[in-house]
């Protein structure tokens, strides 16, 4: 009555990370030779197909972001319902003072966040990384986003 049901074949492609692999795998992969390098035109034209090696949105967020931020997040959001059902209740004083634990709270981790982000902006310009790079089988120093 049941027919034996056909098994489905799987493919099972080998996916492994390039430190776990042997260099003539990887040389295959990337269409590389280890001892000559890209010539280059061949990087050149890689850099076209792929574009530079860089970090996309690296950009530093607006201060209102950073302000929202603040503002969503859980405790605030908690202090917000706090502050919801004092007044509620119509219990002025511990809605003041809950709000303004809430601006406290805000003032300071907005004036943290913002700093630690000009920090980081001026550390990203500070840096300029380069790399060394085997060229026609030659030995050249390149900006990093240009990988």
């Amino acid at each position: 009555m049941f027919g034996k049901a056909k098994a489905k074949k799987t493919v099972v492609v080998e996916t492994k990370p390039y430190h776990c692999m042997n260099i003539e795998r990887i040389q295959s992969e990337l269409d590389v030779n280890v001892t000559t390098g890209l010539t280059p035109s061949d990087a050149e034209q890689r850099l076209t197909v792929y574009g530079l090696n860089e970090m996309r949105g690296g950009g530093r967020p607006s201060a209102f972001k950073i302000l929202i931020r603040q503002l969503a997040n859980l405790m605030t959001l908690i202090l917000i319902a706090a502050v919801a059902i004092a007044f509620a209740i119509k219990d002025w004083i511990e809605a003041g003072v809950v709000i303004g634990v809430i601006v406290l709270n805000t003032a300071v981790g907005f004036a943290q966040e913002f700093k630690a982000e000009k920090t980081m902006d001026s550390l990203r310009k500070m840096t300029s990384p380069t790399s060394r790079v085997l060229r026609s089988g030659h030995q050249i120093v390149v900006p990093t986003v240009d990988l």
